[in-house]
């Protein structure tokens, strides 16, 4: 069966995702890390200049899934143990801030009812391929099944563009216990081994929460939960939900930018490698992924206002680049985002758009 004309007219453009999806993998090179530098698996230990540290074998008893996440958690051992410091204040911002604002707009999109039944329905499935394929690469796969099959939102009636609130409350909350205060301890906790401990649990938070999402969301078909009625607006509410995230990046970025030893472009910028080690490349391979996890997510939603004839995009592009040197890539990525919403589903309910 033939597309329709709408479809190609959504496929086309959103086809630009998928060229930052294979250039995240091309210049993230990760297939040459493979090749070129053993695992620290094959030793069983992290090592570095001034120590070692054992790998846990197994955490979650899940074949096969702890042999692979086994291969990744050293990669977090650089920032999280400190022996890299200048990636351990790129990835104190970036594995903080980033998922939890983007992870938490996935989920928010998915409680449109605008959007039920596509793409954007199952974040949980994107979070999980993107924890082990790589946020850079499969991220830009999400927001190109997002714009090719998923109507303008403002083809939709007033309440059908609009995210459940309730909703996002939980999912906001389960974010908290299930990603904040894992990475936290990835980062701050006070030995290696909790560090480590913690690097394992926070592999699948995005399993947890979409598990502990339909356990909460089955109990409340027996038990009715407490509501909470309140007067203010949605776009009121929509900020509130979100801004737990989009405080904790700006504060991680401003405390950055304050206290930093090392130029913003040395920290967050993949400059060429002056010594190949498995140390440099970890750190080359992590500042590439933010920066096509950020590009892309501004860029989707300049593209999605663009669609939704809202703006032209340029100066939501615009925006999230000077947003982000103010208050750092995940509070800019939410607060573009918070405007979408607020013009999206502010409109008057007779402010229809034709998908054409």
């Amino acid at each position: 069966m033939s597309s329709s004309p709408s479809s190609v007219s959504r496929i086309f453009p959103a086809s630009v995702f998928i060229v930052l999806s294979l250039s995240c993998f091309f210049f993230m090179d990760m297939i040459s890390l493979i090749i070129n530098f053993p695992s620290p698996t094959a030793s069983g230990r992290i090592e570095w200049d001034n120590g070692t540290f054992p790998i846990l074998d197994n955490f979650h008893w899940l074949r096969p899934l702890d042999p692979i996440i086994r291969e990744i958690t050293p990669g977090f051992a650089p920032s999280s143990f400190g022996y890299d410091d200048v990636s351990r204040w790129q990835m104190m911002n970036f594995i903080i801030s980033e998922p939890g604002v983007f992870y938490a707009i996935w989920g928010f999109e998915s409680l449109r009812r605008g959007v039920r039944g596509g793409p954007a329905s199952y974040p949980g499935i994107f979070g999980f391929i993107a924890q082990f394929g790589g946020g850079g690469v499969i991220i830009p796969i999400y927001y190109f099944s997002y714009l090719a099959f998923t109507r303008p939102i403002r083809s939709r009636p007033l309440p059908e563009r609009r995210i459940d609130i309730g909703g996002a409350t939980i999912w906001s909350t389960l974010l908290i216990l299930f990603h904040v205060i894992p990475v936290v301890g990835i980062m701050f906790d006070t030995s290696l081994e909790a560090r480590h401990w913690w690097t394992w649990f926070w592999q699948l938070y995005t399993v947890r929460i979409t598990l502990s999402w339909y356990i909460v969301q089955f109990v409340g078909g027996f038990i009715k939960l407490p509501t909470v009625h309140s007067t203010m607006s949605y776009r009121t509410k929509t900020a509130l939900v979100l801004a737990p995230f989009i405080a904790i990046a700006v504060g991680l970025w401003t405390y950055t930018v304050l206290y930093c030893p090392y130029t913003l472009s040395a920290v967050f910028y993949p400059h060429p490698l002056t010594e190949d080690t498995w140390v440099l490349r970890m750190r080359r391979i992590l500042q590439f992924d933010q920066l096509f996890v950020w590009g892309s997510s501004v860029l989707w939603v300049a593209m999605d206002m663009r669609r939704n004839r809202m703006s032209s995009g340029i100066e939501i592009i615009l925006a999230g680049i000077m947003l982000a040197g103010v208050a750092g890539t995940g509070a800019s990525f939410g607060l573009v985002w918070l405007w979408r919403e607020w013009k999206l589903a502010g409109d008057d309910e007779k402010s229809v758009l034709k998908d054409e």
